[in-house]
């Protein structure tokens, strides 16, 4: 499932949504060649605030952490990982 203005290229999107149910389109030469399938088309819903309220909130509080719990863990990592002696040949740091 594509929405407009999504991630797809620009020419993969035109070609998308120019295609009827059932159909193929010509081949698109980008970085690669492409062959873009309709299966069906699905008419577009935007959901209202409310039924995105909640997870708006969530991933808003994970960007502001995020920050911060990457940080910490480079330097718990750094001050800690020196401890522990690694047996296993395959975790040992290339010499």
């Amino acid at each position: 499932l594509y929405r407009r203005g999504g991630r797809l290229p620009s020419p993969l999107e035109e070609a998308a949504f120019a295609l009827q149910p059932n159909t193929y389109s010509d081949i698109i030469k980008g970085e690669n060649y492409h062959i873009v399938y309709c299966h069906r088309r699905i008419p577009e819903v935007t959901p209202s605030f409310e039924d995105v309220k909640e997870q708006v909130m969530i991933e808003l509080r994970e960007a502001r952490i995020d920050p911060f719990f990457f940080k910490e863990l480079d330097e718990l990592l750094t001050r800690e990982l020196p401890r522990f002696q690694i047996e296993a040949s395959l975790f040992k740091p290339e010499q």
